[in-house]
């Protein structure tokens, strides 16, 4: 049996790729056939520098994405006026030789709109999982924020041409009906009771999502940092270098922190950055010039998985700046590792952080870090434990056992092979 997983870019270092690669593997495990389908060839150096060794059981078969096809605009491609020669030349059918395939899974589904709306089927629900992190595209097109879907819609496609006003809200308009359709007509799961009400207050009834709770390697993380004697009073964040991601709330709760409560403490911001982010990150590093905290706060861009594992070890805590979040993957592997989460409350990750670690203000959030980093490491040694084990519930195998128990009930046929 054969299956297509749908994913717009793996090599992007981030949860939802984490989430796509487990996921490859699972199917592997159950004895079927995997092609991905995606905008970008897999990086397997990449992916293992940013994964570790589970990228090592996972056989990736790559397969074009063509994104005008896949939005219902094909015909945009024959104007050479309109899109990049880059474009045209990957320019197909995207959805040309599904009905090939058992089983497709959009792994996803917050951003990419992935449904052949010209041969929609009843039997779509049964054939088709769409992994929806958030449903952000309808909030992205609907409120005005469409220049940040544009942008990720440039990734793909480039850029000349696409300036053409007309040509944009066409675009847009596609995709706001393919998104639609492909969650009212396929399987969808998500992230996170925080998510399921998102996309209960969309859709209605039409859409009834399973939560699956994304994969963490929490025993990785748990053996290798969980009872480390060399923390410092250190706080860790790991994010995306990315203007949504809102790192400038890092830089004011640590101003307050140092500058004005006085807590001797130093801030380690490390992750991934994407193409055109870096004016964004020269921005960050000029507001920690500017506040004086070139001694206090260090960026560490494209850091290895054994860097990561290292600057686990010497944290004590872990800051997350961004509210409204699905679910936050960084946030488990921290908690995993022993480092204390702080969070805003408002969230996907309120369902596991402790409301006493959530936040509504900056001078909240660094009242909250300096009792923290103050308490004595006998005292924070068994909270860290206790955190821990908390979050058990997130591990590889039960996100495996999830995703395995949905694939069942759509295929009977394979759930009589498996068992």
């Amino acid at each position: 049996m054969r299956v297509k997983v749908v994913h717009d870019d793996i090599n992007a270092g981030g949860g939802s790729e984490r989430l796509a690669i487990i996921t490859i593997g699972l199917l592997a495990e159950m004895g079927f056939k995997v092609d991905l389908a995606s905008f970008k060839k897999p990086d397997i150096k990449q992916l293992k520098r940013d994964f570790g060794d589970i990228v090592d059981s996972v056989d990736i078969n790559p397969v074009h994405l063509d994104l005008f096809s896949m939005i219902g605009l094909t015909n945009a491609i024959d104007n050479p006026s309109r899109v990049s020669t880059e474009s045209k030349k990957g320019s197909q059918d995207t959805y040309g030789n599904d009905s090939d395939y058992n089983l497709i899974i959009n792994t996803h589904g917050d951003l990419l709109p992935y449904y052949n709306r010209s041969k929609a089927s009843d039997g779509d629900k049964k054939r088709i999982i769409t992994y929806c992190h958030f449903p952000i595209v309808p909030q992205l097109i609907q409120e005005n924020h469409d220049k940040s879907y544009m942008r990720f819609i440039r990734k793909w496609v480039g850029t000349e041409g696409l300036e053409e006003e007309d040509l944009q809200q066409r675009m847009l308009e596609n995709i706001l009906k393919t998104y639609d359709s492909m969650m009212r007509n396929t399987t969808v799961i998500t992230n996170s009771n925080f998510s399921k009400k998102a996309i209960e207050e969309r859709y209605g009834s039409a859409v009834k999502p399973i939560v699956v709770y994304p994969p963490v390697d929490v025993e990785k993380f748990r053996n290798i940092a969980l009872h480390s004697s060399k923390r410092e009073n250190m706080i860790l964040v790991i994010s995306r270098f990315s203007p949504d991601k809102q790192l400038e709330n890092v830089i004011e709760v640590c101003k307050i922190l140092i500058k004005d409560l006085k807590v001797n403490a130093r801030i380690v911001l490390v992750g991934n950055i994407g193409a055109g982010d870096e004016k964004y990150l020269e921005k960050l590093k000029q507001s920690i010039r500017d506040y004086d905290l070139e001694s206090k706060i260090r960026v560490e861009v494209d850091a290895s998985f054994d860097r990561l594992l290292e600057l686990m070890q010497k944290s004590k805590v872990y800051l997350h700046p961004l509210a409204g979040e699905p679910f936050g993957i960084s946030i488990v592997e921290a908690m995993s590792a022993g480092l204390i989460p702080v969070v805003p409350n408002e969230g996907g990750y309120t369902e596991f952080v402790p409301e006493y670690y959530q936040f509504r203000t900056h001078r909240q959030a660094a009242d909250i870090i300096g009792k923290i980093l103050i308490a004595s490491d006998n005292d924070m040694q068994a909270e860290r434990s206790q955190l821990s084990e908390s979050v058990l519930k997130f591990s590889n195998e039960s996100y495996k056992a999830g995703l395995r128990k949905v694939i069942e009930s759509l295929l009977p046929s394979r759930a009589s092979l498996t068992t």
